[in-house]
């Protein structure tokens, strides 16, 4: 039987953790639903980023770099950058790093023109 691939279980599992997070936090705070969001989306996009270096070299499923991009590109940009700071994972590796530097560059002029719509 051909292999499946983890992509839909790493979504899955990301998703959940970051919507439990963010339930939480929303729940403590009654703090705006975004900010919630993004600290539940940057705390999975971190353990995912630490669970794949982790794991790396080793013969357990890593995580697939399509679903670190979905990460970072629903929010958890942050913790992506110190993902790969701290824990010195997919810093060489290309075109993972043109990928993310495409996704942070849209998020930066994404936000600069909500800024000045919203002026």
């Amino acid at each position: 039987m051909p292999r499946r691939s983890p992509t839909r279980l790493f979504v899955f599992i990301a998703l959940l953790l970051a919507i439990v997070v963010a339930g939480g936090v929303w729940f403590v705070t009654r703090g705006p639903v975004l900010a919630a969001w993004l600290v539940g989306v940057n705390l999975s996009t971190f353990l995912l980023y630490a669970y794949d270096k982790s794991i790396a070299g080793g013969s357990a499923t890593r995580v697939p770099e399509v679903v670190l991009h979905l990460a970072a590109l629903l929010g958890g940009t942050p913790a992506a950058l110190v993902g790969q700071v701290v824990l010195r994972h997919k810093t060489q590796k290309q075109p993972f790093r043109t990928i993310f530097m495409i996704i942070f560059a849209g998020q930066i002029v994404g936000m600069g023109l909500l800024w000045f719509w919203m002026r």
